[in-house]
């Protein structure tokens, strides 16, 4: 890869590439606003695949938001959601790079699409503007951990489980076995330290008491419209309102220039496959250099954890 002027080449760039690029060709690099999807699960994953192809867990949602708040172009990042939630540690990780992008002096601004729920309300409580379409399922603020109980269709076909174990706790919450009261207890204390953590997020980013945030925290859905009116989304729009919004705060005149970064030759032919901005009130797309990642969160089954 090499870098001449404000044009990347590299001797496999597709066309969609090579064509945001040449856009900017003879003119300063523009100053602009990135986008970041946080897509499916919040949850970490591989950053490729067999094949080579980078798709996009915590660690990489986390290294995108880091490599777009030390690139003096972009003056604003949009975090585009559309997740059910996900694990709490990976939820963590990304909003603390949020708050750190807002303190190097990034401005914020969160779009929910379909769906912004749990943790994915949670990675977006600290934004500096949070837009929701009206029918947008959000909310959800709340933890629980589950766990599948098979001891009576084990004896029923005639399975036993043999357990060694180094402490009485260390098969807590196996499905071959009952849960002892004390383990329910030990469990809960966990779940509500994270919930006590999830409030406290919430009051914070979008400057509540606490004792406001409760009443709206046990676990239940709301619309967009619904949101806005007790205080957990601050405008109904979608992500081009939210883009425009984002450009306005960070001091942008006129149609913001989307900063974008080359996610590698298989990135680069999927997100080809969506509508670009150009296609879209006239956004210009510009790339900003090698990426490590692109926003793709897959889906996956795991064993029972604390859950966002």
């Amino acid at each position: 890869m090499k870098r001449t002027g404000t044009i990347t080449r590299s001797r496999f760039l597709p066309a969609a590439a090579l064509a945001a690029l040449l856009s900017s060709c003879g003119s300063p690099p523009a100053d602009g606003v990135a986008i970041v999807r946080v897509y499916g699960p919040i949850q970490t994953e591989p950053d490729e695949t067999m094949l080579g192809i980078q798709q996009g867990g915590a660690d990489a949602v986390v290294r995108k938001i880091r490599g777009y708040r030390k690139n003096e172009r972009v003056k604003a990042i949009v975090l585009r959601i559309n997740s059910p939630g996900g694990t709490v540690a990976a939820s963590q990780e990304i909003l603390s790079e949020i708050k750190q992008a807002k303190k190097d002096g990034k401005k914020v601004v969160v779009s929910m699409a379909d769906l912004a729920a749990s943790g994915g309300y949670y990675i977006a409580c600290h934004a500096d503007e949070i837009y929701a379409d009206p029918g947008t399922i959000t909310g959800s603020i709340g933890v629980y951990m589950g766990a599948i109980n098979a001891t009576k269709l084990a004896k029923k076909i005639g399975v036993k489980v043999d357990v060694i174990k180094s402490g009485e706790h260390k098969d807590i919450m196996s499905p071959w076995r009952d849960m002892t009261d004390q383990e329910r207890d030990l469990i809960q204390e966990a779940v509500m330290d994270v919930y006590e953590q999830f409030v406290s997020e919430v009051a914070s980013g979008r400057n509540m008491k606490a004792e406001k945030v409760r009443p709206l925290a046990d676990g239940r859905i709301y619309t967009g419209r619904q949101a806005k009116k007790v205080g957990l989304v601050d405008k109904m729009g979608g992500l081009h309102d939210a883009i425009r919004a984002a450009a306005k705060l960070a001091g942008i005149e006129g149609e913001p220039a989307i900063i974008k970064d080359y996610d590698g030759f298989w990135g680069e032919m999927l997100s080809s496959m969506e509508p670009t901005a150009k296609k879209n009130g006239g956004l210009v797309e510009v790339l900003a250099g090698p990426a490590s990642t692109t926003d793709f969160v897959p889906v996956t089954y795991m064993m029972p954890r604390i859950s966002l």
